[in-house]
This record gives C-alpha cells, structure tokens and sequence, in this order.
C-alpha cells in the first residue's frame, strides 16, 4: 500500500511539473483599450508572416510590425465607430 502512495504521489509531481514547463508562457507586450497583448499573440502574428512568406525575420522587426498593426486596426475601428454615429 505504502509502495502504490508513493507511485502515485511520484506521478502526480511528475504530471504537475511537466504541465508547468510548457514552452508557451504567456507574457504581456502591452495592452491598448483595455485589451491586453500577449506573446501568445505575437507567436501567431509569427506564424501568420511565415504563411504569407514575409521577409521579417529579426525578432524587433516582428514586434514592431505587429504593434504597428495593433495600432492601426484600433485608429481604424475609432474612425469607423464614429463614422457610424454620423449616418
């Protein structure tokens, strides 16, 4: 009995710890409007250039595409809201 407690306990730290060491952490960029931005965005802002065969490839040029993006679909959907108000 003794012997299955501690197989037991042995994988549940085994599972516990393997969960936590995941290669996605989700770290904050920034947040604009109250709406945060993560790394888990920007891996797929990544993975959305490589699709479109960018010629992006250091890590700043990334960011900064990414934040530039973020900014402008905001300064777009501002300028359309009140657009809508007008009509």
């Amino acid at each position: 009995m003794k012997c299955l407690i501690k197989q037991l306990f042995f994988i549940l730290i085994i599972l516990v710890s393997y969960s936590s060491s995941g290669k996605n952490v989700n770290n904050l960029l920034f947040s604009l409007n109250n709406k945060i931005y993560t790394t888990i965005d920007l891996e797929n802002r990544k993975n959305y250039l490589t699709l479109i065969n960018s010629n992006l490839k250091n890590e700043e040029e990334i960011l900064n595409d990414y934040i530039k993006v973020i900014f402008f679909d905001n300064y777009y959907r501002f300028n359309n809201e009140n657009e809508n108000q007008i009509l």
